[in-house]
C-alpha cells in the first residue's frame, strides 16, 4: 500500500492508506519524485555542527528549485532553544530562498521523522532532512499531486561532486608516475603498482631488454 499524508483539513481516518476503493484515484496520483542535491559546503557545515553540538538542532536549507528538484547551496541557523530531545522557539530568518529544514536527532541509528517532524513539514516547507549523530540523512519531500492530494515521500540526498570531480581529474593528470614492474600470477606486469606489490627490475632491463 502507498501511504500518504493529505494536506491539513482534508484528512479522514479512512484515508490513511490507499484502498481498493480508491484505485482510480491512486492511478491519477502518481507523481515524479524530485531529486535533492546538496552542495559539499552544506554537507560540511552539517558535519561540523554534529561535532560541536551534542543536542538536537534545526537549520534552514536554502537554495532554489530547478524543474521540481531541490538544489541546496546554503545552511542558515536560526535562534532556537535546544535540549537533547527537543528544539523549541525557532526564530524565522529573513531569507527568501528557504527550501526546507535539516533537523538533528543526536542518537545512533538511521534517523526517521516523528509525528511532530511530519506535521512541521506539512505546515511549513516542501523539504525536510533528518540527520543522525553519525551524519546519516533521511530526507522527506512534500509533493502536491495532480489529483489534489499532498504526498510525503522519502528520497535520497545526493551530494554535488561536479566541481570536485573536475578538480580531481586535473590534479591527478598533473601527477606523473614512473613505470613500475612487478610479478602478478607468475606474469611480469607494469604500472600502476598495486598495494602490496614488490617493485622489480624486469629481466634483461640492465641489458637493454624490456622497457617502456
Amino acid at each position: 500500500m502507498q501511504s500518504y499524508f493529505p494536506k491539513e483539513g482534508d484528512w479522514k481516518p479512512e484515508d490513511k492508506h490507499w484502498s481498493s476503493k480508491r484505485d482510480p484515484v491512486e492511478q491519477s496520483c502518481f507523481v515524479k519524485l524530485p531529486r535533492v542535491i546538496m552542495s559539499q559546503e552544506v554537507d560540511l557545515k552539517v558535519r561540523l555542527l554534529l561535532k560541536k553540538v551534542p543536542t538536537e538542532w534545526l537549520g534552514y536549507l536554502c537554495g532554489r528549485r530547478d524543474n521540481g528538484d531541490f538544489l541546496v547551496d546554503d545552511l542558515v541557523i536560526p535562534e532556537q532553544k535546544v535540549t537533547s530531545t527537543t528544539v523549541n522557539g525557532v526564530e524565522p530568518v529573513a531569507n527568501s530562498n528557504i527550501l526546507g529544514s535539516v533537523h538533528c536527532h543526536p542518537w545512533k541509528g538511521k534517523p526517521s521523522a516523528s509525528g511532530t517532524d511530519t506535521q512541521y513539514l506539512l505546515s511549513n516547507h516542501d523539504l525536510s532532512i533528518i540527520v543522525s549523530s553519525k551524519g546519516e540523512y533521511t530526507c522527506y519531500t512534500r509533493i502536491k499531486a495532480r489529483c489534489g492530494i499532498t504526498v510525503v515521500e522519502k528520497v535520497d540526498v545526493e551530494l554535488d561532486l561536479s566541481g570536485l570531480q573536475d578538480w580531481l581529474k586535473k590534479a591527478v593528470d598533473k601527477m606523473k608516475q614512473p613505470t613500475h614492474y612487478y610479478y602478478e600470477g607468475g606474469l611480469l606486469r607494469k604500472s600502476p603498482l598495486p598495494p602490496g606489490a614488490i617493485e622489480l627490475l624486469p629481466p634483461g632491463y640492465l641489458d637493454g631488454g624490456l622497457g617502456d
